[in-house]
This record gives structure tokens, sequence and C-alpha cells, in this order.
């Protein structure tokens, strides 16, 4: 696991109630909701392994698989293709973040809408809870939502009272995603940033929600070509592609209160992409858009039935099946070093040492899997979960570097301390390769003792010093 997937663990350990816990999502730097802590939370009350996180996400897995091939009305075939496509093979089933979360509730609302039509009150529940998965979870049960009122509006007091609770659990996600005022002092504080106006996130999320051949799975380097798209395609040509995806759809259900709702979550992910400039490489964000596609799909299905199975169906889920089986190829490579990391402190007996992490985020996965607190050099202070300077998104410069080890090292009155520092991508300046010759604290010896490298996430390898003093 990496640290996104530790970063949340963490948070949930660390809380002694749900109100604290959600207090440090409020002024941390989570952004979601806080349904997927909130379980995290239950887990941690009774272990703090975090290997029972992946526990609860194989659940989820496994729930989902079995809504697609007990409650979908899809052949055989199509179920198949649709458990190997790359977000439900890999995004949402492998990674622990709240996103399988999103698509189980997701899912679980288009079974109950298209078997269930008496039960009002249990689909806005889901909704509800779908809005707390996820920013992009909030704004596909907003979409489902206003076509679930329209259908449904006439239908008595249940609809009022589970409309009424969905409204409170919309709201609670949005309080909860909204961050607070960062602390002054903090690396946050006062920063302004200026926003070029650019098709380019919009752009990303309706191709790779739909094209999902990501590096390192098949060496394509779709980014950079969606970006100069973007910036050379003409507006007319840009506006095609990005209205490709709905035409598709009434192409496959050729109907229009389906394609409308899917048209409302669409516009409503593309316009928030755009509004927050939000150009993310991690392509599990834009996943959200064919997980509603699949939805809109199997409730027109389940509804009026096939008398046809279309083409381009079968052609998205087969791009979308070689995309999840491309995957396959990183178990050759671990994709973080952290676990391996841990591994070798405790088996070389350096886990109880003075340990010290440069840049708090990429080593505090290290800390998870210790299960005990890192020193960071960024904030100087001990910590499990990254906040604030902990989470700096820089490296610290060689002197600066030095200097707070040999601070760290006489506040905690230690003569020897570990110090991890991971290894730069390779298009960040290694400002402190040469640690070990550092002339600053001549007093001070940082001996390289071991190297890990070859990770899938570039920033987390790593490099572990033994710091010693003369």
């Amino acid at each position: 696991m990496w640290r996104d997937e530790l970063q949340a663990f963490m948070l949930a350990a660390a809380s002694q109630t749900p109100l604290d816990l959600f207090a440090k999502l409020k002024y941390g730097t989570e952004g979601h909701p806080g349904l997927w802590y909130l379980l995290l939370w239950l887990v941690t009350r009774f272990t703090t392994d975090p290997i029972w996180m992946q526990a609860s996400q194989l659940l989820i897995a496994i729930a989902i698989w079995l809504l697609i091939w007990r409650a979908s009305p899809f052949t055989t075939a199509e179920k198949l293709l649709l458990l190997l496509s790359y977000y439900l093979f890999w995004e949402y089933f492998v990674l622990s973040r709240s996103y399988g979360l999103g698509v189980l509730l997701g899912f679980g609302y288009v079974v109950l809408r298209a078997k269930r039509h008496e039960w009002l009150f249990l689909p806005w529940l889901l909704l509800g809870l779908l809005a707390n998965t996820s920013i992009f979870g909030a704004i596909w049960s907003i979409s489902l939502a206003l076509f679930f009122t329209i259908q449904s509006w006439r239908k008595g007091p249940a609809v009022l009272l589970g409309g009424t609770l969905y409204a409170v659990l919309l709201a609670l996600a949005i309080v909860t995603m909204k961050p607070g005022q960062p602390p002054c002092g903090s690396e946050q504080c006062g920063i302004t940033t200026v926003i070029v106006w650019s098709w380019t996130p919009a752009l990303k999320f309706a191709i790779d929600a739909f094209l999902p051949l990501q590096r390192p799975w098949l060496l394509m380097n779709l980014p950079e070509t969606i970006t100069s798209f973007s910036q050379k395609g003409g507006m007319l040509l840009v506006m095609v592609v990005l209205v490709l995806p709905i035409l598709a759809l009434w192409t496959i259900v050729r109907d229009r209160i389906r394609t409308a709702e899917f048209a409302t979550t669409y516009c409503g992910v593309l316009l928030f992409a755009q509004l927050f400039h939000f150009t993310s490489s991690a392509a599990r964000h834009e996943g959200i858009l064919f997980v509603a596609f699949v939805g809109t799909v199997w409730m027109s299905r389940a509804v009026v039935g096939a008398k046809r199975v279309a083409g381009l169906w079968i052609a998205i889920l087969v791009i979308n099946a070689v995309g999840g089986l491309a995957t396959l190829s990183s178990e050759r490579r671990p994709y973080s070093q952290s676990r391996n990391v841990v591994r070798w402190l405790e088996d070389n007996q350096f886990d109880q040492e003075l340990l010290m992490g440069t840049r708090g985020e990429t080593t505090l996965p290290i800390a998870g899997y210790l299960q005990q607190p890192l020193y960071y050099l960024e904030c100087e202070c001990f910590g499990t979960y990254g906040t604030g300077g902990a989470r700096r998104h820089g490296y610290l410069g060689i002197g600066d570097l030095v200097e707070r080890v040999a601070r760290g090292m006489q506040a905690e009155n230690r003569r020897e301390a570990v110090l991890i520092r991971s290894i730069p991508p390779a298009k960040i300046p290694d400002l402190d390769l040469h640690l070990e010759q550092q002339k600053e604290r001549p007093d001070l010896v940082f001996s390289p003792i071991a190297r890990f490298s070859g990770a899938i996430v570039d920033d987390e390898n790593y490099t572990i010093y033994r710091v010693t003093k003369r």
C-alpha cells in the first residue's frame, strides 16, 4: 500500500471518537467526506494492523462482484468483461480507498430502482451514503437524486422523509469535504493559485474514463497527449470529443430519461474539473464517469430489457478489460517500497532506533506499516499520519536537512539515528544525493546502509542512512 491508503488508516487509528476523526478531516489535507474514514475508525477499534484495511476492501470488492454477477441484467460475457475493466479490476478493487465503497452504494441504488420500485426510503439512504464517499460520489448522487425525485415525488410521505434524510447526509458530506483554515505556520498559509484556462481537465476526465490505457500498464503517454490536444485542437473539435460519451450512451440505451440522467452526472463532473482545474494524474477520479455509464446501461437494460446488444457497448467493455488485464504487469514491481523498508528495518533490529523521515508525505506509509511514529524533519515533530508541515510537498536542501537531523538527535539525546529519505523522481533534482559527503556538520556522519528502488509510485523509493555523532 502507498501513502494515500495508509494516511486514511492512520487518521482513523489516531482518532479517539468519531467527532475527533471528523475534526482531523476538516483541518487536515484530505478533501474527502467521512464515510470511508468512519468505517476504518471502526476497524481500528480492534486492530492497528493496516492489513485489515485491505481485508475490508476485499469484502467491499466481493460485494460488488456479487451484485454484478447475481443482480445485473448483462450476459455472462458482459459480466466477465465488466469485472475485468480497469476501474473495477484495479482502481476500485485492489487499492484501499473510498471509491470502491461508492461503487457498491451506487450499484446498490441501481439494483433497488430496477428491482424494487415500491421501496422509496432505502434508495434515499444509499444516495446519502454515496454522497459521503467522495466529491465525485456526491455529484453522481445529486444527479440520481434529482431524477429519482422527478419520478417519485407523488408517492407520499416516504419520499419526503427519504429526501430529507438525503439532504441532511449531503450537507454532512459538503461540510466534511470543505477544508478548514490551515493553521498559520504551515506551508498552506497565504498560498494563492493562479489558474490558466485550459480544456485539459475536462478532456482528461472524458477520455481517461473510457480509454484507461494508463502508464505504466501499457506504456502509453496519454496525459501529455491530452494536454497537447487541448492546447492545439480547435474549440469545435474539443467540444465534439467532450460530447462523445453522451452520444455513445444514447446509441446504446435509446432512452431519453436515462441519457439525461447520465448527462447530468457527466456535465457536473466535468464542470467541477474545470472550475477547480482538477488535473490529478490519478485515473481513479475519472472512473466515476465509467461507473455512472455502466449504472445507466444497467438500469435501462433491467427496465426495458435488451432487444440487441450494441456493438459500441461491447467495444467499450473490451477496451476497459484490456486496460484492467494490463495492470497484472504491476505484479513484477512493488507499488510502494514502504513495506519492504519496514521488513528490512525489523529484520535488522533498527525499528526501535530514532527513526527520522524527510518529506513526511512520502515516508508516512513507513510509519503506517511500523505502527509507530516517525520523527518528521519538515515539522521537527513525531507523527504517524501527515498534516500541515509533515505533508510538505517539497524537498529539504542538504544544509537544512542536516541541521534538522542534528537538532532532532540533540532534542532526543541520541548519538545515533536512522534517516529514511525518499528518492526523488527523475524529474526532480536530488539535492541531497551526496548526503554522505556533507560538510555542513562535520560532527555527523551519514552512512547509506540500504537502498530500495523500482516502485511504481516513483517517489516511494527510499535510501536509508545510519547517522552517527562523532
